[in-house]
């Protein structure tokens, strides 16, 4: 597991907000990278590079750890309130040995409910290698671990994920979402994933 601080690594918090209310319900940990003789780098450039160099994996670790810290002051200031936190996890997690029993005892060392954790998979990466992705959720979700689907409509979109891969939830890239409003043709797209996924 990565330690404390990760300089010049530094885990921000993304609000996610219900349309219908307004009212937060979770927010989405993003990883950010801004060396001095750079500036602000970003994800979709550092990541790659992360995952071909082979430090994703203590990327990951230290955003994990760094969201479970973050939610577990919530839980002390705000104690009223659930808050749910999104995090993104590689493929190259997955493959890691102890993965899921690493991450229930990052829930237990910070008192947390573990249901308040989603790790989020995107569906390239599921494509991967899909059935240690199987095995793997199966594991995290029997420990009490959210799980969700993340970009779906961005690969090949196979049913299978949703069929076999028993995540809590499904959220649709936004590729969709951005004609959502304009095109009838893509309502019932998303319409027919919502179905599905339910």
């Amino acid at each position: 597991m990565a330690p404390a601080r990760l300089e010049p690594f530094r885990v921000v918090s993304q609000p996610l907000v219900v349309l219908r209310t307004g009212r937060m319900r979770g927010v989405h940990a993003l990883l950010r990278w801004r060396p001095p003789d750079l500036g602000d780098v970003p994800p979709d450039t550092f990541i790659p590079m992360a995952e071909a160099g082979g430090s994703i994996q203590e990327l990951g670790w230290f955003v994990l750890r760094e969201a479970c810290v973050q939610l577990a002051a919530w839980r002390q200031e705000f104690p009223q309130h659930r808050m749910a936190v999104g995090i993104n996890v590689s493929s190259r997690q997955l493959d890691e040995p102890g993965f899921a029993a690493g991450v229930r005892a990052l829930v237990a060392e910070h008192g947390l409910d573990p249901s308040q954790l989603v790790l989020e998979l995107t569906e390239q990466s599921l494509s991967r290698d899909f059935e240690t992705a199987v095995e793997v959720v199966a594991e995290l979700r029997t420990g009490g671990v959210s799980v969700a689907v993340d970009d779906y409509g961005t690969g090949y979109s196979s049913l299978r994920y949703l069929h076999r891969f028993d995540a809590d939830v499904v959220k649709i890239d936004r590729s969709f979402i951005a004609y959502l409003e304009d095109s009838l043709h893509t309502q019932k797209i998303v319409r027919s994933v919502m179905d599905m996924a339910t």
